[in-house]
């Protein structure tokens, strides 16, 4: 429980929970992609946002641990698989820096 209430509390601490009030209403179509709070803005290899790491400068130095592993495919937490290696998915979070 503990380890809940400072996860809580250190998402409130760096902004990381956020509440968006909704102004209006509109329909959509089957199949329309919708603008939506949450929705991610950038996609590939990447840390997380700023809001959620408690040091997004030391993350991103931490990666270099992870080039050298002998790993083809990347399955991340959120996000797609990526089939580019370990090596590359590391460069590419590297150079989208922090979000």
């Amino acid at each position: 429980m503990e380890v809940a209430y400072r996860t809580l509390f250190g998402l409130m601490r760096r902004k990381g929970l956020k509440i968006v009030p909704i102004h209006e209403l509109s329909t959509f179509d089957d199949g329309q992609t919708l603008e939506v709070p949450g929705r991610p803005r950038r996609i590939g290899p990447q840390i997380g946002p700023d809001g959620l790491n408690r040091d997004s400068e030391q993350a991103l130095r931490s990666l270099h641990a992870l080039a050298p592993l002998p790993a083809d495919l990347v399955l991340p937490g959120h996000g797609e698989p990526f089939s580019g290696g370990i090596a590359e998915a590391v460069r590419l979070a590297k150079l989208a820096g922090r979000s």
